[in-house]
């Protein structure tokens, strides 16, 4: 148990059970009373009224071939398309044309009914395999398979049984024993991925029925060992191509931030002061007799009243006439379009028009602001904590809690790698930020509740009313519904992309939850091999322990910096074996800048090792190239396990089991005790016009002192003098002839 939990388990409020516990409760009692009903032996033959039976005690609907999960069972974020699951309409999207027209209906419906038992028999027999073995499938994860993968291998099942219903009377086609006809040959029509997928499935079965569960298991086997000696050589397996999330681009993420940043600040007091006043509005106009239609319209002239009159303030009071960067509205539609195509007092076309118009006039343009607000929530709180999408929609409306010592936490549940089909409770510490980003949403999500439908609605029962954190907010009221859980969480990031005026495609890639999580890594391992201390600023923290327990309580994430941190090291060292041999290969012409412009007395060395390689390749016959100076950036820095950021420019190439001036013994270097004449030290190009102004000042300061006799300022400037002087090779040559440095480097000589 962590620090983090200790602490919150003491925090002042009172806490209580979670909505993940009261799902699990509801799953364990639905198994408990459909085991005590039928045992799991005899799932596999049961009719068709003992499985509807059945199926309505674990709570999947009470229809043959319709799936149904309880929506608060799902893991958040997952699809609306799994809630209710059509196996039929499943089965047949996997079935070839040529299959379906020879399919009856009555065979369809006898393969429903194995599909069904086989799914039934998932949730409470022991079908898990690997690390969940011998323990019955998460309800999340049966949906799962009942919408992807086993419909597949039903089909296939199903196709080869009306092959063989075809050279076979139909007294031999057993409706329960299909599945055995399918062999190792029939998965090679799949997918590489699918046929995983369904391997793994036929490997469960294989179980089941070793178990005595289940009796229809496919019959896949590897070739006999003739076959392997005489046939052809196999084909090597082509790894699928694959495109990992990236980090944001740099100028990306400065973009977003700052026009985040204004949004939260200074837009967002706008967009709840009007949200309170239209709740007045709905509040007056929800108690009526009067028609719905008439209170739309009512409530819709009432928005217009109240967006034309309002004042556009930022956070410090000043009015403003337009946001400071183009904040895209909804496209105007019907009548509205032709009074938007005029803006400024010029005609545009509607694309333009929806770009810049401002301030916003309708209810559908006030919705899209509801929406924009929530993102802008949604990108801080990505940023700040780096969960994953299903991490990030566990939180509920009062995740903020407080430690003993008054640290913000974020309190949710993660759902990878963890053993319970309904999470682990965790925690994120968070920055002031992020938690004035969480208590803002809070209070647009009250207000959203009441004023998210412009035409009355019957109200939603408490009950039924989402608690997450994140809900439908959109300015298409077919499909906003501020009382429901946010689902696709990558289409708002997307959305609120296009409204800042950024492209949805940052880097080449589409813009995606897991990005930012990406991102975090890359910001966290840049700040801990260059500028740790511009983390403390940033979070404000106190000490820099504090920095790294909150960023690295996240094991996976501790991770993925440290890849970040490697792949930035082995660069580093790339830029410098580039910068010699372009270097090097300049000076043939007199040219060339001495080690490639870097300094300190480690360049020697690295160059040495330079020039050492590039007459290794080329003794090769080979020509040098990108790959070569990877593979010598990889060797300078152990695979990118060296190489220590001392401060800006200055990097310390020292490996484990070397000394120098900072430590003097076998250990980890000491940044803070760095010095000019250590072997280890490699300093960037920019810094030799900081030693050149050095030099000047130190000898003009030394002149100075010598000639007022003051002995211990002419000792100052002295040393000052002959430890800037070695730093930079080409920076020695040119102060070399000055007579005062002469004489300084003479008598340090003579010494």
């Amino acid at each position: 148990m962590n620090v983090a939990t200790n602490n919150l388990r003491v925090k002042e409020k009172t806490s209580k059970s979670g909505m993940g516990a009261v799902r699990d409760k509801q799953i364990a009692a639905a198994t408990a009373e459909a085991l005590l009903t039928f045992s799991a032996d005899q799932v596999a033959t049961i009719s068709a009224n003992e499985l509807l039976d059945l199926q309505r005690l674990l709570r999947h609907g009470g229809e043959l071939g319709v799936w149904v999960t309880p929506p608060a069972w799902l893991t958040p974020g997952s699809q609306e398309c799994l809630v209710n699951v059509d196996l039929r309409s499943r089965i047949r999207n996997f079935l070839s044309t040529e299959t379906l027209e020879r399919l009856d209906a009555a065979t369809l419906e006898e393969t429903v009914l194995h599909l069904s038992r086989y799914l039934v028999l998932l949730r409470i027999a022991p079908s898990g395999l690997g690390r969940a073995s011998f323990r019955s499938l998460s309800p999340s994860s049966v949906q799962n398979l009942a919408f992807n993968y086993v419909p597949n291998l039903f089909a296939l099942g199903l196709t080869k049984r009306v092959q063989h219903a075809q050279v076979t009377s139909s007294s031999e086609n057993n409706s329960s024993h299909f599945l055995s006809l399918v062999k190792t040959s029939d998965l090679a029509a799949l997918s590489a991925s699918a046929a995983s997928y369904v391997r793994r499935e036929c490997e469960r079965m294989r179980m089941l029925a070793d178990l005595g569960l289940w009796h229809d298991c496919p019959s896949l086997e590897g070739p006999s060992l003739a076959e392997a000696m005489s046939g052809p050589k196999p084909a090597p397996n082509i790894p699928p191509s694959r495109d990992p999330h990236r980090p944001l681009p740099d100028d990306y993420v400065a973009k977003l931030g700052t026009r985040t940043m204004w949004v939260i600040k200074d837009l967002a007091p706008n967009i709840l002061e009007l949200a309170k006043k239209l709740g007045d509005v709905w509040d007056d106009t929800g108690a009526g007799d009067f028609a719905p239609v008439t209170v739309r319209d009512y409530r819709r002239d009432a928005v217009k009243d109240l967006l034309a009159g309002h004042i556009w303030k930022t956070s410090d009071g000043q009015p403003f006439g337009r946001p400071p960067f183009p904040l895209g509205l909804p496209k105007p539609k019907g009548f509205g379009a032709v009074a938007a195509a005029e803006v400024d007092g010029e005609a545009q076309a509607d694309e333009d028009a929806a770009q810049v118009r401002w301030p916003p006039k309708t209810y559908m343009d006030f919705a899209h602001l509801l929406g924009t607000l929530q993102a802008a929530h949604l990108v801080v709180a990505l940023l700040s904590i780096g969960p994953r999408r299903s991490e990030i929609l566990s939180l509920p409306m009062d995740c903020v809690a407080y430690a003993r010592d008054g640290r913000p936490y974020a309190q949710g549940r993660t759902f990878k790698l963890v053993e319970r089909h309904d999470g682990e409770e965790r925690d994120w510490q968070l920055p002031e930020l992020a938690v004035e980003a969480i208590e803002q949403q809070v209070r647009l999500v009250r207000l959203s509740e009441k004023v998210g439908f412009l035409t009355p609605r019957p109200p939603l029962p408490r009950e039924k009313v989402s608690a997450s954190l994140w809900r439908r907010l959109s300015a298409n009221q077919a499909q906003c519904n501020p009382c429901l859980t946010l689902r696709d969480i990558n289409k708002v990031l997307v959305r609120y992309a296009r409204t800042l005026g950024l492209d949805i495609n940052p880097g080449g890639q589409r813009l995606r939850s897991h990005r930012f999580r990406k991102t975090l890594a890359r910001l966290v391992a840049l700040a801990l091999t260059q500028a740790p201390r511009l983390l403390m600023a940033v979070f404000g923290h106190k000490s820099l322990e504090m920095t790294l327990y909150y960023i690295l309580t996240d094991k996976e994430l501790r991770a993925e910096i440290e890849t970040v941190s490697r792949e930035l090291r082995v660069m580093r060292a790339k830029e410098v074996v580039d910068a010699m041999v372009d270097a090097d290969l300049a000076a043939v012409s007199g040219d060339g800048i001495d080690f490639g412009g870097y300094g300190g007395v480690a360049a020697t060395t690295i160059h040495v090792a330079v020039v050492n390689k590039r007459q290794e390749v080329h003794r090769t016959g080979a020509t040098w190239g990108a790959k070569n100076a990877i593979e010598l950036a990889e060797l300078l820095t152990l695979q990118g396990t060296v190489w220590l950021q001392v401060r800006a420019g200055v990097m310390c190439t020292m490996i484990p089991g070397e000394t120098g001036p900072c430590n003097r013994s076998k250990g980890r270097p000491e940044p803070g005790k760095c010095n000019t004449s250590c072997g280890h030290r490699l300093e960037e190009a920019f810094l030799r016009e900081d030693v050149e102004a050095t030099l000047a000042a130190a000898v003009a300061g030394y002149e100075s002192a010598i000639a007022a006799e003051d002995d211990m300022t002419a000792a100052h400037w002295a040393g000052q003098v002959r430890a800037n002087l070695p730093r930079f090779p080409s920076v020695q040559r040119e102060w070399a002839t000055h007579p005062t440095v002469q004489m300084l480097v003479a008598a340090e000589a003579q010494a």
